[in-house]
């Protein structure tokens, strides 16, 4: 069955202030091999870790940018994703709306990229943690740069335009009723994959990953 035929959440299916799903679903193959890949090697190199960059013109405080945070976390699914591991596998389990781990920072224009470097080098907790971070940088006598780092397991190079662009509204001055409905839920998605393209297709998916690694 095509995926715009299976059914979906929609943001107009909620009440206001309710958060959009809580729930679980098993990984779907494109997950099971970065997770497996993760478990067999070794080492803290991010390499799974990918993320975004907003420079905000003027001062911004640490609560405004929680508060947009939440916003987008409320609306998206994999920000509110562990991992979770069983004895029948590994299911991804979406929480009801959590605190963003955010760290702030003060640093000058020159200091940047080192901080930056400092606190995307750090790694998820793969077992049960949340798995996307920000940074607030009040850069000294200018503005402040956002930076929102997430482990490619919950995050994709599409991903990288949404939160941006959603991030950017938010911290305009725009609310949650001006961002664009989200057609398709995240877990809807994934039960999609695994019933277009069956278990099989993780069995043999982790079996590949070890053989590479």
């Amino acid at each position: 069955r095509d995926l715009h035929s299976f059914p979906t959440r929609r943001s107009s299916d909620l009440n206001a202030g309710e958060p959009r799903l809580t729930g679980q679903a098993p990984l779907s193959p494109v997950q099971t091999g970065i997770w497996v890949t993760e478990q067999l090697r070794s080492g803290d190199d991010p390499i799974y870790t990918l993320w975004v960059r907003h420079d905000h013109p003027e001062p911004l405080g640490a609560g405004e940018l929680a508060n947009a945070l939440t916003v987008i976390a409320r609306r998206h699914v994999p920000l509110r994703t562990v991992m979770v591991e069983e004895t029948s596998g590994v299911r991804q389990v979406v929480q009801h709306p959590v605190e963003i781990p955010l760290e702030v920072v003060s640093a000058a224009q020159g200091e940047l990229a080192e901080v930056i470097g400092r606190f995307l080098a750090r790694p998820f907790d793969l077992h049960g943690g949340l798995l996307w971070r920000a940074l607030l940088i009040q850069v000294n006598g200018s503005g402040s740069t956002v930076v929102c780092a997430a482990h490619h397991l919950i995050f994709d190079d599409a991903s990288r335009e949404i939160l941006l662009g959603e991030l950017r509204t938010l911290l305009a001055g725009g609310a949650a009723g001006d961002l664009p409905e989200l057609p398709v839920d995240y877990l809807d998605y994934s039960h999609w994959q695994l019933e277009r393209f069956g278990q099989d297709s993780v069995q043999i998916g982790r079996a590949s990953c070890r053989e590479r690694v």
